[in-house]
């Protein structure tokens, strides 16, 4: 796949029938996928031998990684994940600015794990494989949880980086114009209809509405994203609803709340700044309003 670009098929189906079926998740078993078929796709960087990490050397890989990504190279890289479907691509955007954000800090028990970066276990054996998943999958699922952050920010550095085309920044366009017309009341839940403008199911826009979240694109000023700004898990409050699937913070976020332009602008730039402004300054020159300035400009924060 991966390291040139081409994505593996055979290994892909492999990855998908360790845990997949008709019927929704599976339980894992030692005889499947079958040892040929388990070696195939590790060799290939589908699936992996379990890991055992401990949380130092967890967070140091997670900071190291986020030295190693720019945030124009995870916009770039959610960006290009709308037209393709290619729903590996856009968890990049998340667990980088959770890890250029994430603070050095040695392990803080609290109830549910570590009060800093919510870490299960000092130490514990991770199933690399099931991560991978439901990163082709879905596009994550664990998108907070740090090993998730680190993983996805290491295979994407093993992978291709692609670059948004001319239809990904029409997709995006629409979409921020379509949740800006989201009505008061909508929620991160009901309001993934306005990611339509997307190739989706109903689980994969569910997702990025989460990524905007995490991103503070969708932004509600009580319990902020990682933007500009570590939140720790010992603040990352969930609302008292019985029935919310949403992680922090999306599960708080209201259509009401506010669309943040300032959050926007700091993502999602014009795509002719990034590339000329490597080798001079353009800041004078003459441009037309790119497609996310057309859909943000009618987008007010709250």
């Amino acid at each position: 796949m991966a390291f040139g670009g081409t994505m593996d098929s055979r290994a892909l189906r492999i990855l998908n029938s360790a845990y997949w079926g008709p019927n929704g998740w599976l339980k894992p078993t030692a005889d499947r996928p079958s040892p040929e078929d388990r070696a195939y796709a590790e060799q290939t960087g589908y699936m992996f031998p379990p890991l055992t990490i401990g949380h130092e050397e967890l967070i140091t890989r997670v900071r190291d990684a986020a030295t190693r990504t720019t945030l124009r190279t995870a916009s770039d890289a959610f960006v290009a994940g709308l037209s393709s479907r290619a729903l590996h691509h856009r968890p990049v955007l998340s667990s980088f600015l959770i890890a250029r954000s994430m603070p050095d800090h040695a392990f803080l028990p609290g109830p549910s794990g570590c009060q800093i970066c919510g870490a299960l276990l000092p130490a514990r054996e991770v199933d690399l494989s099931i991560l991978n998943f439901e990163r082709f999958k879905w596009g994550g699922v664990r998108l907070l949880e740090p090993v998730f952050v680190w993983f996805t920010l290491d295979r994407f550095l093993r992978e291709d980086q692609p670059e948004p085309t001319t239809e990904d920044q029409r997709i995006l366009r629409q979409v921020l114009s379509d949740l800006d017309e989201l009505p008061p009341k909508a929620t991160a839940t009901n309001g993934e209809r306005a990611l339509r403008a997307m190739p989706s199911n109903r689980d994969e826009r569910l997702t990025v509405m989460e990524i905007l979240a995490i991103a503070d694109v969708l932004h509600d000023p009580a319990h902020p994203g990682f933007l500009n700004g570590f939140v720790p898990y010992a603040n990352r409050d969930e609302p008292d609803l019985h029935n919310t699937d949403r992680g922090y913070p999306a599960a708080w976020w209201r259509r009401s709340h506010g669309i943040s332009t300032t959050a926007i602008d700091a993502i999602f730039p014009q795509p002719q700044d990034t590339r000329s402004s490597r080798t001079h300054d353009n800041r004078h020159a003459h441009r037309s309003p790119s497609p996310v300035e057309f859909a943000s400009r009618r987008i007010s924060d709250s």
